[in-house]
């Protein structure tokens, strides 16, 4: 294998290795660390797009659905995300 082979090769390497770490990069802000679940910047993303569609083809029709759980901040700030996250997942809606 000669000098241009193996620097393309490593050229080949390191754009891999680049397309990883952007994709992770993309989920971490997109999604919740604890949970896996997408966060808030995604779902905002999602309606722009929505929107977005919707003004482009006035025959698309979309809906979101929105739980509140009431005072759920106290809950997570004061007993922590993690038990706050456990909360959710064996509420009777979650």
């Amino acid at each position: 294998m000669g000098p241009d082979a193996q620097g393309s090769a490593q050229d080949d390497e390191l754009e891999r290795i680049v397309e990883i770490r952007t994709a992770d990069l993309t989920h971490a802000a997109t999604h919740d660390l604890l949970t896996g679940l997408p966060n808030r910047a995604l779902l905002l993303d999602r309606v722009a797009q929505a929107f977005a569609r919707r003004s482009r083809n006035p025959d698309y029709q979309f809906a979101l659905y929105f739980v509140d759980f009431d005072r759920f901040k106290t809950i997570n700030d004061s007993l922590g995300q993690r038990w706050a996250t456990s909360f959710w997942w064996r509420s009777p809606t979650g």
